[in-house]
């Protein structure tokens, strides 16, 4: 799985972003607990990789733990520099961009089996928008994105 937090300074408040953080981390905690290869990479550039018996899941932690948002960071631009993802690979999206953004990046989610989408932010409770081709929470605070997943896929 490859999760990817967007880390650029416009769609977040200090507060938000926080939140952001704490919700890419737990996706890639899942995953590598659920002992799937993870990889994290932040919009900005920075990039871990951890499996399970071959690495420890603190390095991807130690990613999160370094994240800073950046006024010159591409934020959700730097999706189709991705490359291509192999067989079955998985993307999770954390963001906190709007529906500009996300339209725009709506054709690079194609080169993935599956992609979610978690949308954070202040003004991120109600209905999710529509992304094609992407699983899509929208959510206040980490707290209400746990409860929303939840409700969602059990």
């Amino acid at each position: 799985m490859l999760v990817l937090l967007d880390t650029s300074a416009t769609p977040y408040t200090d507060t938000s972003f926080e939140a952001a953080v704490r919700v890419a981390a737990s996706l890639a905690v899942a995953a590598f607990d659920g002992g799937h290869p993870v990889e994290v990479r932040t919009t900005g550039g920075a990039r871990a990789a951890a499996e399970r018996g071959v690495s420890a899941r603190a390095e991807l932690l130690d990613l999160f733990a370094e994240a800073v948002r950046d006024e010159r960071d591409p934020g959700l631009g730097a999706l189709p520099g991705l490359g291509q993802a192999g067989d079955g690979a998985a993307l999770g999206i954390v963001t906190g961009a709007g529906q500009v953004m996300l339209d725009a990046v709506g054709p690079a989610l194609r080169r993935f089996a599956t992609v979610s989408l978690a949308l954070i932010g202040e003004r991120r409770d109600g209905p999710a928008p529509v992304v094609p081709g992407a699983f899509t929470v929208a959510a206040a605070t980490s707290v209400a994105f746990a409860a929303a997943w939840n409700r969602t896929v059990r």
